[in-house]
């Protein structure tokens, strides 16, 4: 699944913007912020495509004020979707 893969990548790329020593210049602390945006919005359209999968109808709209409430609805169902993506 793309973007699964697109998450693990902005995922990846966080954890190395959060490990960066302390304290961060501006530069480093604006490129933190991006990074969880992407990291954010890449979630919320993984966690929007397997609940597509999975026949939520909210999902549909892509709204991650719909989707996200989602997610502790039907966690075996969202596990197995994930797992069986990788």
């Amino acid at each position: 699944m793309k973007k699964f893969e697109n998450f693990c990548s902005a995922l990846g790329n966080l954890e190395v913007g959060l490990n960066l020593p302390e304290p961060l210049n501006i530069a480093e602390e604006t490129g933190l912020i991006a990074m969880f945006e992407i990291c954010f919005e890449q979630t919320w359209k993984v966690l929007k495509a397997v609940l597509e999968n999975e026949g939520y109808r909210e999902a549909k709209t892509g709204s991650p004020r719909q989707i996200l409430p989602k997610i502790g609805e039907k966690p075996p169902a969202l596990a197995v979707g994930m797992n069986s993506k990788k």
